[in-house]
């Protein structure tokens, strides 16, 4: 036999996390108990994940559509932990470009009637421009995702504790 033996397989198949799993726990424990309920490494695993996948669902004028400030919020307070998810995480160049995209749209006038397409319409040029520059950056941070997923505590989670594979209905 070449390659890998039976038992290096099966060692590595049961220390193999399954990583979406883990995103989507963390994802459903954002969802009820609030982003302010995750650990640091899952504010982390929730930021990125978000991250690439409003990029890949609606590019970036999606991206900011849903992180936009909601009615009386003063900021983009999540663009903002998404780059500061990014850098935690290594992942300077992303930030870096994803801090440029921040100061493009707060550069913007609020309040401004009209429609959202109206609202960034000033901006789309520049914007399109850091687009690409971010889909670069961004390439390796799935692979980041699954590290981070790793390096959350193994042990059996407590009500609201870390997020593992199989344990969603338990954080609930």
């Amino acid at each position: 036999m070449t390659g890998i033996g039976q038992e290096e397989t099966l060692r590595m198949g049961i220390d193999r996390i399954d990583a979406p799993a883990i995103w989507n726990a963390v994802l459903d424990k954002a969802s009820e108990a609030g982003v302010a309920s995750l650990s640091a490494r899952e504010k982390e695993i929730y930021h990125l994940n978000r991250l690439v996948v409003e990029l890949e669902n609606g590019g970036l004028t999606g991206l900011l559509y849903n992180m936009s400030p909601g009615t009386g919020e003063s900021g983009w307070s999540e663009l903002h932990a998404t780059i500061a998810a990014l850098q935690s995480a290594g992942e300077t160049k992303a930030a870096l470009v994803l801090g440029r995209i921040a100061a493009t749209v707060e550069s913007l006038p609020r309040g401004s009637a009209g429609t959202w397409g109206d609202w960034i319409a000033p901006a789309e040029s520049r914007l399109s421009q850091l687009e690409s520059e971010l889909d670069i950056a961004t390439a390796r941070v799935w692979e980041k995702l699954e590290v981070l997923a790793d390096q959350l505590p193994k042990e059996k989670p407590q009500q609201g504790g870390p997020v593992q594979p199989g344990n969603a209905d338990e954080i609930r």
